[in-house]
């Protein structure tokens, strides 16, 4: 397709945030580095902050068998007490080497990656499907064999038109209980999307995996704070610059990433059950006159 180099000739660079995930950052990065391993060559940049494990020692010792530099920013959240401020931050942080490091910035293609454990099925085809697709991508996005989790850094016209939790917000304010809020601007929206169907063009997504196209990201940066001081997606917003500039996105279906994860686990049947039934139970005691929130002695 236009523009795109092969595989076997293009040089990646892969990045990624961790935070408290010692106990799959080291698979997780093995297995994303074989994932892409048939490319010409590839380096890592990682940004850590504010693990209380041993997340960042993970790291260096399996980085030291990689071409990885690991960046520690230590503990944020004093100086950004919000979380998507704090990822906001450290995604710039990876920008910012991209654009100063000279190996990095010769790269053809940017990946970005989530290592907490969602890209557990990633695999050489999993890639190649993003090379076989037959649309013009200039950045693309991961899919799961089991439902679609990232619907906050997704958006498109009839899937996810705006933000769910301003959806969510707004049928709180409107008699909706909690649950029933939450499964109608979320977890509804969580829907197994066929790895045989053609790939499908979107304003935004990630879903723990996106290939990116170098040049998108000159003068990008990532937004973690909507209007009001409101918590957004940090990842729409850079989408967006990039869509201003004439960028194509696409979900590849058959780029298949992960499975299910303890997002998408919570659109099952039992979980969705257990949330109906202790609304109703909250319900009832209400009716009855007790206070759960008033302290007992």
């Amino acid at each position: 397709m236009k523009d795109r180099i092969p595989i076997e000739e293009a040089k990646v660079t892969i990045v990624g945030l961790a935070r408290n995930c010692q106990n799959v950052v080291g698979s997780e990065l093995r297995r994303i580095d074989a994932a892409f391993a048939e490319f010409k060559g590839r380096n890592w940049i990682v940004v850590e902050s504010d693990s209380d494990d041993g997340t960042a020692d993970e790291i260096r010792s399996i980085g030291s068998k990689m071409d990885l530099q690991l960046i520690s920013h230590g503990k944020l959240r004093d100086r950004h007490p919000r979380r998507t401020h704090r990822l906001a931050f450290c995604r710039n942080t990876y920008l910012e080497e991209i654009e100063s490091d000279s190996a990095s910035g010769r790269c053809d293609y940017v990946v970005v990656v989530d290592l907490d454990g969602v890209n557990n099925a990633l695999t050489r085809m999993s890639i190649r499907a993003c090379w076989d697709a037959e649309v013009d991508w200039d950045a693309c996005f991961a899919n799961q064999s089991g439902p679609y989790y990232d619907v906050w850094a997704l958006r498109h016209s009839s899937w996810m038109p705006g933000d769910w939790y301003e959806t969510y917000e707004f049928l709180l304010q409107h008699g909706l209980r909690q649950h029933k809020a939450m499964d109608t601007a979320c977890y509804a929206r969580m829907f197994t999307l066929d790895a045989e169907t053609p790939p499908l063009e979107v304003e935004s997504a990630f879903g723990g995996l996106g290939i990116y196209k170098r040049r998108l990201f000159d003068g990008g940066r990532y937004v973690g704070e909507g209007e009001a001081g409101r918590e957004v997606c940090e990842h729409v917003a850079l989408h967006e610059a990039m869509r201003r500039e004439g960028a194509r996105l696409f979900i590849i279906p058959s780029c298949i990433n992960g499975t299910w994860n303890e997002h998408s686990d919570k659109t099952r049947p039992l979980p969705r059950f257990v949330r109906s039934f202790k609304a109703c139970l909250i319900d009832g005691l209400a009716v009855l006159g007790v206070d759960l929130n008033k302290k007992t002695r």
